[in-house]
């Protein structure tokens, strides 16, 4: 009997030959390679090689020429140092995928100004073992784990995923054999409105799928413009989940039709709107989406006479069909960590009663009984999940703690990451990263994580998960607005702001211990 998808992310039976990590700086690229390399045989396979890249397109490359850009990159640097070409090791069947983490994060400020600008290193709520010390497991190391299962029916492609969303598919990963493949989840026949907008399907891009498997990339639909969709009656409304793969043979012929922007960095295009659309939609309905965006007319019609120039002319070349879309099932279950409202929802499905609660603790393998407590006896906690945790006393309701020391707690609906104060009071919060010597009492949907500047010391931010304060706005309760931050962030190591906020934290622990010896005595 096979495993299910959930049950092979178990196993490092599976996983990429080959990964490339694009990443916003220097600092990151370090980083990645020894901490990659510290968690082989818990995340990638001991021989899969790592090669990081640094996004350096002024203005940023869009995904569709970003991916282009970061292969050819990645291939040049593996050829000048090792002799070593990718499209070679397609060309032997491996596996190779590239994961899009560059960017600065602005949904989730101001929890990346605590990961000083890096949105692949959030924490989420598992753990891995750091050579011997368990430690949290980051988004990167979590997507890393859930798409090592398509390794084995991916082979001689190259796999492209994002680095803020996590998907549990329902149906077992198959082979494929268009030069493009679209991962999608396809919609029940007839959503209503109300499941439109909980699920926020606007917020996505929709594509049409036929019985031979193959895609119509639509833009994103509010429930009114999808009810007015017109489609065959073998077509399939499906969500894309932004992730895909494509063959040697199609890639190449993307590297040569854009190897002029590639060479020179300059222009920017996304895979939707230059890429899909104009390869999947006739020349109408791709105008009138363009329209829609206002992109200049005459720019359209180039650019759609410049792809369907580029498809004819790769179909008369390849004997493979061109487009084509995997569905990884209507009832598959896709965590989304890229914004703050998704990361304090998604979180606290670790203790959800449910099908889903239940497969996010199996994903991140998590306890189901608390662990680590001083004297659990007078804490009260119902419905919660605390990892490597120190609390005396207080109660502690649905809610999800790692790596949190307290003498008191009065926490509900709450997210608590490596966070150190006396006493802390929170309700439907998120608080990361946080050091407070003393009270730390919180409104309601508060959102507090600290940093700490080699400049400006200790810095505590704030933010709401109800009503988040914009990128460039300096709130009252902020020193610096986040964009400020972001700067101030940049050619800062790390390592260095690590130091001090531990520094900081084993103060609180101190104050913490001190306190508890007082009271006994």
């Amino acid at each position: 009997m096979s495993l299910s998808p959930l049950d092979q992310m178990q196993t490092l039976s599976h996983g990429m030959d080959i990964i490339i990590l694009v990443l916003s700086s220097p600092h990151e690229e370090l980083y990645w390679q020894k901490r990659l390399n510290n968690v082989r045989g818990q995340i990638i396979k001991d021989h899969t090689r790592i090669i990081t890249i640094c996004e350096d397109w002024e203005g940023g490359a869009g995904n569709a020429l970003g991916t282009l850009y970061a292969f050819s990159k990645a291939n040049a640097l593996m050829q000048e140092k090792f002799n070593f070409s990718l499209l070679d090791q397609l060309e032997r069947g491996l596996s190779i995928a590239l994961y899009h983490t560059a960017g600065k994060g602005t949904r989730l400020a101001p929890l990346t100004a605590c990961e000083y600008n890096s949105k692949s290193r959030i924490k989420l709520v598992g753990q891995v073992k750091n050579k011997t010390a368990p430690i949290p497991i980051t988004l990167l190391e979590a997507i890393l784990k859930q798409t090592s299962i398509f390794a084995p029916h991916r082979r001689g492609r190259l796999s492209v995923f994002w680095g803020d969303q996590i998907f549990i598919p329902e149906k077992e990963i198959q082979p494929v054999d268009h030069a493009v493949d679209l991962l999608v989840q396809t919609l029940p026949e007839d959503p209503s409105e109300e499941e439109w907008n909980q699920k926020h399907y606007e917020k996505y891009g929709l594509v049409l799928v036929n019985e031979k498997k193959q895609f119509k990339q639509l833009e994103k639909l509010f429930y009114q413009q999808f009810t007015h969709l017109s489609r065959a009656s073998d077509e399939k409304v499906g969500l894309s989940l932004g992730c895909f793969s494509l063959s040697k043979e199609i890639l190449i012929a993307f590297l040569e039709e854009f190897s002029t922007e590639l060479t020179s960095k300059k222009g920017k295009m996304d895979t939707d709107p230059h890429f899909w659309m104009p390869l999947s939609l006739d020349f109408e309905t791709y105008l009138s989406i363009s329209k829609k965006r206002n992109f200049p007319i005459e720019n359209v019609k180039a650019h759609y006479q410049r792809m369907l120039h580029f498809k004819e002319k790769f179909l008369k070349k390849s004997k493979k069909n061109l487009l084509g879309a995997s569905n990884i099932g209507e009832n598959s279950t896709w965590w989304d960590f890229g914004n703050t409202v998704s990361y304090h929802k998604n979180s606290l499905k670790l203790v959800e009663q449910s099908d889903e609660g239940a497969k996010m603790r199996s994903f991140f393998a998590t306890p189901s009984q608390p662990q680590n407590h001083i004297d659990n006896t007078n804490l009260d906690i119902q419905n919660s999940c605390l990892i490597n945790c120190s609390i005396r006393k207080g109660k502690i309701i649905n809610s999800v703690l790692i790596n949190v020391v307290a003498d008191e707690v009065s926490l509900s609906n709450s997210v608590l990451t490596e966070t150190s104060a006396q006493k802390i009071d929170a309700k439907d919060a998120i608080l990361y990263n946080v050091a407070e010597n003393g009270s730390l009492l919180v409104e309601n949907h508060t959102i507090r994580a600290d940093n700490f500047s080699k400049d400006y010391g200790h810095i505590k931010l704030h933010n709401s998960i109800q009503s988040p304060i914009s990128w460039d706005e300096c709130s009252e309760k902020n020193t610096f607005s986040f964009s400020q931050l972001h700067q101030l962030n940049q050619g800062f190591h790390p390592s260095e702001g690590q130091l001090r906020a531990q520094s900081a934290h084993n103060q609180v622990k101190q104050a913490v211990l001190n306190l508890q010896i007082q009271e006994k005595e």
